[in-house]
């Protein structure tokens, strides 16, 4: 006999070999994957699972809310399904292989041997008192999971079991610490004969491929394993004030009569000061510098083409570590270290930081610590020893109540002044877009938790696809949302307008509501399809713009400055003008750094007009002029328009260099709306198809420093859609041409004191 332990460097799976061509099944996930997980069937789902990869056809999947080893395999593979690995909209990843331990999806331990689950809804982790999941280890190839039950701390990890050159069976091993007494549930799967005494305590169980023998060893003489009804077999563990050390061993008894009595069971609490670094090689690029005859320079950050570990660089959200290291999460669950990101770009190394996260689209650095939010909550990721590498996987909050739904993203992360995190998470739609799946309090939301990571709340609601959010110098909290269900266009959301976004299935009222918070401004298809993040201009960067909000579109692959008006009242209304700065990927995440320019970084998953992969780059503003409109006001006499350079005064006065028109859309809960004339809002057209009304520019005064234009419109009305273009020329003779998207909620007299 040998003892098979920890993974194999490259291979998934015995089944991925033979699809290398599939970049999902190619990738070397490291040790762990979390992810939510099918154990051979829809009655047997760890909507956040944590597996664990024992050599190449061997594993385990444990559920980190209920806190059971939901699936034990061996011969077999993960079969990776869903919109992160091939892209397909419904399934989830499931277990494949001969089983050799599976539970129900109830709670795996119990400090009072009663496994209730006494969650208010069958989602999320169990009450603090009762247990909770505290992360995870890398040692070498080996992963320890955390836990306690009733505050008793627990520590467990597996090994595969081989007999005759082949895994047979799966090690179960657990270090338990000093407390109080507790219960935890081996398998459920039934079909036990009888428990056998002795020093190991085993039981035989018959199941569809064969039997199996499962065996308890311990030094504990208090220990004990016992079939309870139903063919549950639980293990109880007495109050100690000593360390119990135990393993739970299960295997085929039909492949080896081998009792493996002569077993060792290792200490895992060393396992959990610092390991090795796991992926010592570097890759190393060189940045491209964007030109500077621009208004605004895009520099690369160049990506890695390949690397050894074909590990799938979609780059969904990112943070500096310090002045120029760059830490970045991808969408397949790995963080990376990029450093030498400084002013000439020209020796970039990338390391490989961290692997196995559950679709982190959401990432932040506070104090140089990094932390990661993906669909199974916030954690922090710690190198222990220095080395580059991510020794612990620590849970900060996993509150969050998830579903199998496949359009559940997990999106950004983001701080206010106070420390508080912020995060927001898309409701599950139906595969193909239109209307929900299993709705959960969570859905569609944007979520608040403590800087100790202890209080989580939700602060807006009825969102459907809030990819991205900002947070404001004032602690103003906006968010994009896509076109859909109850989502008439995309819209720009700030909390200063409401706490509710419009998506009445994920608006979580005891009553309906019949009125939606009003955004900051829609958006037609053309401008923004997909909405990204958001992000602030710091005082003193960007010059007329320091202090505006950013919008990012990840559809269009585009950069809006936001034009905003605030009433007396401290409502917000403006538009949007888009930054002359083409971008290679999607416009997913966006922060200013030190060095006072913009970095972004978006990747191409969804529909997006994205032409890479995935992109790194940095938005410098040059020398050059803006030539750019920076400030909207509208009136109900008119629009100003306050540009960022002058303008030709005789151009700019003539009325026929501008034109305006206006639509309005329907909030329905039908997928998305076509235009609406005001004029005629009887009049139906299709979707796609223009239906607007043209608003006459009567006059235009230009102000006497040739930067503001007042236009005098006739007909200035409250619309959701107004589009303001021009073709002028500078007072230097170049061209000014563009246009505003913009919304119109209030209409004050142009004497009246609206900002």
């Amino acid at each position: 006999m040998r003892l098979a332990i920890g993974l194999l460097a490259v291979v998934l799976s015995a089944g991925a070999s033979a699809q290398d061509d599939k970049p999902w099944n190619a990738m070397d996930y490291g040790p762990c994957l979390s992810t939510t997980v099918e154990g051979w069937s829809e009655d047997n789902v760890a909507l956040k699972g944590r597996v664990v990869f024992l050599g190449d056809d061997a594993g385990v999947v444990f559920d980190t809310e209920l806190l059971r080893v939901a699936a034990v395999w061996t011969g077999g593979s993960l079969q990776l399904r869903g919109t992160p690995f091939d892209g397909s909209h419904g399934p989830i990843p499931k277990v494949s292989g001969k089983a050799v331990a599976s539970t129900t999806q109830r709670p795996g331990v119990s400090s009072d041997g009663d496994f209730t689950d006494r969650r208010p809804i069958p989602h999320g982790p169990m009450a603090r008192e009762v247990g909770r999941f505290r992360g995870h280890w890398f040692h070498g190839d080996r992963v320890v999971l955390g836990w306690h039950c009733g505050g008793r701390e627990v520590l467990e990890s597996y090994e595969a079991l081989e007999a005759e050159g082949s895994v047979v069976g799966v090690a179960r091993i657990l270090e338990i610490a000093p407390g109080a007494a507790f219960q935890f549930v081996v398998r459920e799967d039934g079909g036990a004969k009888n428990l056998l005494p002795g020093p190991t305590r085993s039981v035989r169980l018959d199941s569809a491929d064969g039997s199996i023998d499962t065996k308890l060893r311990t030094a504990a003489a208090d220990v004990s394993m016992e079939i309870r009804d139903g063919g549950r077999i639980v293990v109880s563990v007495p109050a100690s004030q000593e360390t119990i050390h135990l393993e739970v061993l299960a295997w085929h008894s039909s492949a080896t009569e081998a009792k493996f009595d002569d077993r060792e069971i290792p200490a895992l609490e060393p396992l959990t000061k610092g390991g090795p670094r796991r992926y010592p090689e570097t890759l190393t690029t060189k940045g491209e510098l964007g030109g500077a005859g621009e208004a605004f320079a895009v520099d690369t950050i160049t990506v890695p083409s390949s690397n050894p570990w074909k590990s799938r660089l979609r780059f969904a959200a990112f943070d500096f570590v310090d002045e120029d290291t760059a830490a970045l999460s991808t969408w397949n669950g790995d963080v990376w270290l990029v450093d030498g990101v400084d002013a000439d770009l020209d020796q970039l190394t990338w390391s490989r930081f961290c692997t196995g996260l559950h679709d982190p689209l959401g990432l932040k650095v506070v104090d140089g610590q990094i932390y990661t939010h993906g669909r199974d909550g916030l954690y922090r990721l710690h190198d222990l020893n220095g080395d580059g590498w991510c020794d612990q996987v620590e849970v900060f909050n996993n509150e969050v109540y998830i579903t199998k739904g496949f359009h559940e993203f997990a999106f950004d992360l983001q701080t206010d002044a106070a420390g508080n995190f912020y995060f927001s998470k898309g409701g599950p739609v139906n595969p193909g877009g239109r209307g929900f799946q299993k709705i959960v309090p969570h859905h569609g939301t944007v979520m608040r938790v403590s800087p100790d990571g202890q209080k989580f709340d939700v602060v807006m609601a009825g969102l459907r696809a809030p990819n991205g959010i900002g947070i404001g110098p004032n602690g103003e909290i906006s968010t994009g949302d896509n076109q859909g269900t109850w989502m008439p266009a995309c819209r720009l959301n700030i909390s200063t307008n409401g706490t509710f976004g419009g998506c009445v299935d994920t608006a979580h009222m005891l009553v309906p509501p019949t009125r939606y918070d009003q955004p900051i401004c829609w958006f037609p298809m053309s401008v923004d399809n997909s909405g990204g993040g958001q992000v602030w201009v710091p005082e003193g960067v960007w010059g007329p713009y320091a202090g505006e909000m950013l919008h990012q579109s990840y559809g269009q692959c585009a950069l809006y400055a936001v034009l905003r008006q605030e009433s007396w009242d401290g409502r917000t209304q403006g538009g949007v003008v888009q930054i002359p700065a083409q971008f290679a990927s999607s416009q997913m995440r966006g922060r200013f750094h030190g060095d006072g320019h913009l970095y972004t970084t978006g990747f191409k998953g969804w529909q997006t007009r994205a032409a890479r992969e995935t992109a790194f780059q940095r938005v410098r503003r040059t020398q050059a002029p803006l030539r750019m409109p920076t400030g909207l006001a509208v009136f109900s006499e008119g629009i100003e328009l306050t540009f960022s350079d002058p303008v030709d005064a005789e151009v700019a006065a003539d009325p026929e260099s501008y034109e305006v028109q206006v639509w309005n859309y329907k909030w329905a809960e039908r997928y998305g709306s076509p235009e609406y004339r005001p004029s005629s809002p009887e009049d139906v057209v299709k979707d796609g198809q223009e239906n607007r009304d043209d608003l006459m520019v009567t006059k235009a005064e230009v102000g006497e420093d040739g930067r503001k234009v007042f236009l005098h419109v006739e007909g200035m009305q409250t619309c959701m859609q107004m589009r303001i273009t021009w073709n002028l020329d500078g007072a230097d003779g170049e061209l000014v041409e563009g246009s505003i998207h913009n919304t119109i909620h209030f209409l004050p007299s142009r004497g009246d004191d609206a900002k």
